[in-house]
């Protein structure tokens, strides 16, 4: 089974941007120690206005409860054509409102979204 990469669930590609932030991780001497941690995240290609909430406690579409930052960001769509009733009406291309919920870790600080991944090991990226 060959490999399929993240970004061919989107038509066109993807935009890839990375969420960096600090969480403690804990030593075998007991202390705690500030790790830079990473998440690749993945966008359509023609995303536009992406833009981070502050870190805080959202619902997701489920329901579900997490600990986390909102990402939200507009998102193209194509024409299309819709029925109800038996009649039939065409939409025309649009921009949609789209939140996307990245869960972190509660001790997460200095959270913010970059185009490129940090200096350092590249292992550090999930």
């Amino acid at each position: 089974m060959t490999y399929k990469p993240s970004e061919a669930r989107y038509s066109g590609g993807g935009k890839v941007k990375y969420l960096v932030y600090r969480s403690p991780q804990p030593l075998r001497s007991g202390r705690k120690q500030a790790r830079t941690r990473v998440k690749r995240m993945y966008f359509p290609a023609n995303a536009r206005e992406i833009v981070m909430e502050q870190p805080g406690t959202f619902r997701r579409r489920t329901g579900s409860t997490v600990y986390g930052v909102a990402l939200h960001y507009r998102s193209r769509l194509p024409a299309s054509r819709a029925s109800r009733a038996g009649k039939t009406y065409r939409l025309p291309e649009r921009w949609a409102q789209r939140t996307k919920i990245v869960d972190l870790p509660r001790g997460a600080a200095r959270v913010r979204l970059t185009g490129r991944p940090p200096e350092g090991p590249r292992m550090a990226v999930r």
